[in-house]
């Protein structure tokens, strides 16, 4: 089942703790979204992205690939099930 995991806020502690267990699961299958404020969180893994326009409205530099609006909503109907953390 393909997951995606849209991660909005930075303080989030359950979504923290998630991150750091997701290297432990079956990442094939898992992705992570970081949009909003999540665009903070470093998680680390083969299926990170975050929201082109938020790392740009906060004036960050990262390492994960970016996608745009109209690729976030694609990753949305292409999974089996989101959740927002």
């Amino acid at each position: 089942m393909k997951v995606l995991h849209i991660i909005r806020s930075n303080d989030d502690r359950l979504a923290h703790r998630f991150i750091d267990q997701i290297g432990r699961l079956d990442t094939s299958e898992q992705t992570i979204l970081m949009i909003q404020d999540g665009v903070y969180v470093r998680p680390k893994g083969p299926k990170v992205f975050a929201c082109a326009e938020d790392v740009l409205a906060r004036g960050i530099e990262t390492d994960v690939a970016l996608v745009d609006y109209d690729r976030i909503v694609e990753m949305v109907f292409e999974a089996d099930k989101v959740i927002t953390w």
